[in-house]
């Protein structure tokens, strides 16, 4: 055996026998590094590494040369709180990578993942927790794809002993574009649906589709310019369609909107998770007190507007409203600014009914009414 003291303070111990070299060093933090390497009879060679950590820890990395010129690292860790975490991590010869973890915790549970991963970037991997009895608590299963214009696609799902079911997608492209969507299906059936896009101008927005057991649907929709305004609309679901997943899913009402822009439009319809619903009514105080708007065009498909959806909208003076609507609740115009001008695409007839249903739901007298096609 010989033994050096180096220049960094550490200390080197060597022993070399015929098939195995020993190499200690002492490091100044307390910790210890034992690396040992054995010529194998079938051709394989192996260098263990133990590690003692300062926390209590110790870390034994063995890493195997196979005969085919692929190499096997296997690193395990044992806790001073008796748990262990295991790492066998085999590179081919094709450049690919395998990798398995074994967690194994204090409580007796286990987490096994294992996973597969491309020169190219792309892999595929399953993940297994358990709990001390052996029966499964999740399953986590992920693909990740790499196209050739460099668009990143990570495939997610998630399950859980309890029922819950969890898919997620998100895709990345090269100019940094982000698009994710999650379904959530919990064990009563309800679910929730949320689509997030981040463009590369800093602008956000997000979708989220709440469905509830008895069929209850709410649908938000949160937008943040490039400038960091935000504006959030809710919708309810008033009437499901028999085509539901096609072009017509059926009808929304807008329950509320928070607009901090001078400039609003409902739209006719809002298209969400493949489904497009038509925006039919505006729910009672929509925007109720608003501060911002001044001008508002509804979309053409309204029929209903809520009690007191607008009321005390100080600064609203230019609304435009189609044929279509035939039920305005009470106060639903009450506290608009008071010279402002409601213009009604509609017939000579259509107008007028209009104009007698906002007027008797109460309106400032200063306001006006012009008819356009």
């Amino acid at each position: 055996a010989a033994q050096v003291t180096n220049p960094d303070t550490t200390t080197t111990t060597t022993e070399t026998t015929t098939e195995t070299a020993t190499e200690t060093t002492t490091n100044p933090d307390t910790t210890t590094t034992t690396p040992e390497t054995t010529n194998n009879p079938d051709s394989t060679t192996t260098t263990p590494e133990t590690t003692g950590n300062t926390d209590g820890s110790t870390t034994k990395t063995e890493t195997t040369t196979n005969a085919d010129g692929s190499t096997t690292k296997t690193e395990t860790t044992t806790n001073a709180d008796g748990s262990t975490a295991k790492t066998e991590t085999t590179t081919n010869t094709d450049g690919s990578t395998t990798k398995t973890e074994t967690t194994t915790n204090a409580d007796g549970s286990t987490t096994v993942k294992e996973k597969v991963m491309k020169k190219d970037g792309s892999s595929k991997s399953e993940e297994t927790t358990r709990d001390a009895e052996g029966n499964v608590v999740r399953t986590v299963e992920e693909t990740v794809k790499v196209s050739k214009k460099g668009t990143v696609t990570v495939k997610t799902t998630t399950e859980t002993a309890e029922g819950t079911r969890i898919e997620n997608t998100e895709k990345t492209t090269s100019a940094g574009k982000i698009v994710s969507e999650t379904t959530e299906t919990a064990a009563d059936g309800s679910t929730t649906y949320k689509k997030e896009t981040k463009k590369t101008d800093g602008s956000i927005s997000v979708d989220t589709v709440k469905s509830e057991a008895e069929n209850a649907v709410v649908i938000t929709r949160e937008q943040v310019s490039s400038e960091g305004r935000k504006k959030t609309d809710v919708y309810s679901v008033s009437e499901a369609s028999k085509g539901a997943g096609k072009k017509n899913a059926g009808k929304v009402e807008l329950s509320s909107i928070t607009a901090k822009e001078k400039v609003e439009t409902v739209p006719d319809t809002i298209k969400v998770n493949g489904k497009t619903y038509k925006v039919d009514s505006i729910g009672e105080n929509a925007l109720a007190g608003n501060k911002k708007v001044r001008e508002l065009t509804l979309g053409k498909y309204v029929k209903t507007i809520g009690e007191n959806a607008f009321a005390n909208a100080k600064k609203l003076k230019d609304i435009q409203i189609y044929s279509n609507v035939t039920e305005v609740g009470a106060g639903a115009f009450d506290g608009i600014a008071k010279n402002a001008v409601i213009t009604i695409h509609a017939d000579e007839k259509t107008f007028k009914a209009i104009v007698k249903l906002i007027k008797a739901s109460g309106v400032g007298k200063k306001v006006k009414f012009v008819r356009a096609e």
